[in-house]
């Protein structure tokens, strides 16, 4: 700034907004891009341009604010190929298939996903690959072949690994926690996202720590250990109270509705899964409404309105089999 040299200023002010994204700050971070495009825009550098708005897209995809995040996103990638730049490309494209995953439109989001990855293996851009490889493990996952996604979740986990990118190899192993978990291995999952969740605090990944904490929740239900879940609620209510991230904050409060479930109060546990139904309605994250929608069928079943959980259980199996999402539509149908 000093020097009146603006292009490096908003380069700069670009990486440093990528650093309060990194922690959570994402209000903070987009204000930095917007006015980063601003200066790109003066002084006519349209690469600065489209990196700086797929960053903003990027934020709103993870604020839940999807229209907005699809449009910038859109917006970015012509501006990419125009100055021929391939890592842009496969960046905004693997962030247009995570939208298309959480609005629940799993084919959409595994044809753009693979797009994403042909565009990176053009260049050999094993960071983006990576990236690539963890959203289509989650679209697997989703569909229940849970076998496809744990591959595609070690390819991205050997390639972080190799890299020696440790943050980013810690999210790969949220995904796979996930993963055994459902496939009835809830003891690995705990002690993994234990070690994640240290990780991701020493760095300040805020955001990640929180899902981190999620995981391990769902791990201790899964063990059942209610308690040592509980404590792991109140552990993260500060860190879920202050994260931006309206997909992470949702997947937390519906972890705390599968804890009062468990505990000796279940019908606190109607009123928090309504919220996150609505919540999750109101942003369009599909499969956490599908998440919502199970966890208050379980609600019915416990409290014993089983004619209620039968029915709405029935409507849960069909509408997540229409839509591709065969994990939880086994989960519906084995409720039932």
């Amino acid at each position: 700034m000093a020097a009146g040299d603006m292009n490096a200023e908003a380069m700069m002010m670009t990486d440093l907004a990528g650093i309060y994204y990194q922690q959570g700050d994402l209000a903070r971070a987009e204000k930095m891009w917007r006015q980063a495009v601003q200066e790109f825009r003066q002084i006519g550098n349209p690469e600065g341009v489209a990196t700086a708005l797929s960053n903003i897209g990027s934020a709103d995809l993870t604020e839940g604010k999807l229209s907005e995040a699809k449009k910038l996103l859109e917006e970015s990638i012509p501006r990419y190929q125009a100055v021929e730049d391939k890592n842009g490309v496969a960046l905004s494209l693997n962030n247009l298939g995570d939208l298309s995953r959480l609005q629940g439109n799993l084919q959409t989001a595994e044809t753009t996903y693979r797009q994403a990855k042909a565009t990176a293996q053009e260049i050999d851009d094993k960071d983006a690959t990576a990236y690539v490889l963890n959203g289509l493990g989650d679209v697997l996952t989703d569909r229940g072949d849970l076998a496809a996604a744990r591959k595609s979740y070690e390819e991205s986990l050997a390639l972080r690994d190799h890299a020696g990118e440790k943050q980013a190899a810690a999210e790969t192993q949220v995904a796979l926690a996930r993963l055994a978990i459902e496939e009835g291995h809830a003891a690995d999952a705990e002690a993994e996202m234990r070690k994640c969740k240290e990780q991701f605090h020493r760095e300040r990944a805020t955001d990640d720590e929180l899902a981190a904490n999620v995981m391990l929740i769902r791990a201790l239900l899964a063990e059942n250990k209610p308690g040592d879940a509980e404590k792991e609620i109140e552990a993260a209510r500060e860190l879920a109270r202050q994260s931006q991230n309206g997909l992470v904050r949702l997947q937390f409060d519906l972890a705390v509705a599968r804890v009062l479930l468990s505990s000796e109060r279940p019908e606190l546990s109607r009123p928090q899964s309504e919220k996150v139904l609505r919540d999750a309605r109101e942003h369009g994250f599909v499969g956490v409404q599908f998440e919502a929608r199970l966890a208050l069928a379980q609600w019915a079943k416990k409290t014993g309105h089983d004619a209620a959980a039968r029915n709405e259980l029935a409507a849960l199996e069909y509408s997540a089999r229409s839509k591709g999402f065969g994990l939880i539509a086994r989960k519906a149908a084995a409720a039932r």
